[in-house]
């Protein structure tokens, strides 16, 4: 595991400068674009995180994840605790094992990692006292991924801790990375809030790494939660006209009027349909269905939401429930969070 550093962004970029020259040795080389992050995968355009994932795509922390080709990263998804594993051996460049410690990663391909990991003494297990499983598949949370990074890193020191890791088994490990920077909270503008047993999407975990490396980025508004921050571009008209025209006896903005056929469709990742659907038969879109993580409900679902009616069509969104799912937005953990 790497020597701890000092806790100041200064150690932050000796540090990678260290990373870079072992990597180089050891036959990790950052590709050329590593000084000047390209645009790599198709699916990060809308991402408030786009310019992270480039960062670390950049310097080899990241393929895709769509092998082989390999042109997306699949932002929204979560990451698991495999993904996780092979992530942090890059950054750490921890050296090959031949232990066989866990029981449940033999089919993994990211069992070599997780060793790795587990050599260097940044992971025990999933299933205390016996820790002979990783749970490889399982998904990350966010206070798991502030005690391997922290672990992988070999950060040290502290601050406040967050309204809610009071009493967090990963509470020390949360404070270090907010005292770091490399976190600001996951209720902005507040940010009084860290959400440890959310689970860590893969657009998240690059703008983590980023800060944590002193990447360069580009066009990234700098906050953790997806859809906290406006996409890049012109806002969306105050007032645009409704799908089917004015409607006096409307309960709800853009509601047609009765007996209107509208013609909908629903793109996946909730790219752009222009291309699509509306180019080709020369026809908008009446009505657009797009999908969206719990953490998007804020900001980013309501952009979207704002351009389609921009560009006269009618928004039919839905929430995906949160990591803890619908038992647990039925248990009240989440009255807090909803709008």
């Amino acid at each position: 595991m790497p020597a701890p550093r000092r806790s100041s962004p200064s150690w932050r970029i000796l540090g990678l400068i260290a990373l870079l020259t072992i990597s180089l040795a050891a036959g990790w080389a950052p590709t050329a674009a590593a000084q000047t992050p390209a645009d790599r995968f198709e699916d990060d355009d809308d991402s408030i995180h786009e310019g992270a994932i480039d960062a670390i795509a950049a310097i080899g922390l990241t393929s895709g994840c769509n092998p082989p080709a390999n042109d997306r990263y699949c932002p929204e998804r979560h990451l698991s605790r495999a993904e996780m594993a092979t992530m942090l051996t890059r950054v750490g460049e921890l050296p090959p094992v031949s232990t066989a410690r866990f029981v449940d990663t033999l089919s993994s391909v990211h069992r070599a990692d997780i060793e790795s990991l587990a050599a260097a003494g940044i992971t025990n297990g999933c299933n205390p006292p016996s820790n002979d499983r990783f749970c490889p598949n399982r998904d990350l949370t966010r206070g798991q991924m502030a005690a391997f990074l922290v672990r992988t890193l070999g950060l040290e020191g502290g601050g406040a801790p967050f309204d809610d890791t009071v009493g967090s088994m990963f509470g020390a490990e949360i404070s270090i990375l907010a005292a770091e920077g490399i976190t600001k909270g996951c209720n902005p503008p507040d940010n009084n809030l860290f959400c440890p047993d959310r689970a860590v999407t893969r657009a998240e975990m690059a703008t983590f790494l980023a800060r944590a490396l002193d990447l360069t980025v580009v066009d990234n508004p700098g906050n953790d939660t997806p859809g906290t921050s406006l996409p890049p571009g012109d806002p969306p008209p105050a007032n645009p006209p409704p799908p089917g025209g004015d409607n006096p006896d409307a309960e709800y903005p853009g509601q047609p009027r009765p007996g209107t056929v509208l013609w909908g469709a629903a793109v996946g990742q909730n790219t752009d349909p222009t291309e699509r659907h509306e180019e080709p038969t020369g026809e908008t879109l009446s009505v657009r269905r797009t999908f969206f993580q719990w953490e998007h409900r804020a900001g980013y679902m309501i952009w979207v939401a704002s351009d389609d009616l921009a560009n006269g069509r009618l928004p039919w969104v839905s929430i995906k429930p949160p990591a803890a799912g619908w038992e647990g937005l039925a248990s009240g953990s989440y009255d807090d969070e909803i709008d």
